[in-house]
């Protein structure tokens, strides 16, 4: 309900993706991706703040 919980429910969020990520992939690899997967969280970021 609350805006600020929104904020940091979507920040541990992205927390646990990016570290499933970084667990996942080769680290030249995560490195490569690494600008795609900030496109997506500034997307979904967005999307929260309106």
């Amino acid at each position: 309900m609350k805006p600020r919980w929104m904020a940091v429910k979507s920040v541990s969020t992205y927390t646990v993706g990016i570290s499933v990520v970084y667990l996942m992939v080769p680290a030249s690899y995560t490195s490569a991706t690494l600008p795609f997967v900030t496109a997506i969280a500034l997307y979904i970021h967005q999307s929260d703040s309106v």
